[in-house]
């Protein structure tokens, strides 16, 4: 996925009590092939925010490694939720034959 892709997929605002929520997916698996998406708020702008503001607290969760991560072998970045240790799920598959 190229970058706005993630941040449109990924990311979010939400409109509450006269705040924006911005808001990044996370991704558990309790099961194999089972992944259960949830939204954490991570920052909150006033209603008054901008859309080129909103924009840019969304784009700027990309660069923090608690929620997006580079793959070591692809080097495309990816959701935390998507990633193994080193790898995302598709070159671990690929590369390491590992089976989800």
């Amino acid at each position: 996925m190229i970058e706005a892709e993630l941040v449109e997929e990924y990311t979010r605002i939400q409109v509450s009590g006269g705040s924006s929520l911005v808001q990044v997916a996370e991704v558990d698996w309790p099961l194999p092939h089972s992944p259960v998406l949830s939204w954490e708020t991570v920052t909150v702008l006033p209603d008054s925010a901008t859309d080129a503001e909103l924009h840019s607290a969304r784009k700027a969760l990309l660069g923090n490694r608690r929620y997006f991560r580079v793959c070591r072998e692809c080097s495309k970045l990816h959701l935390n939720g998507h990633m193994g240790e080193r790898a995302c799920h598709g070159c671990m598959e690929r590369v390491y034959h590992v089976v989800f």
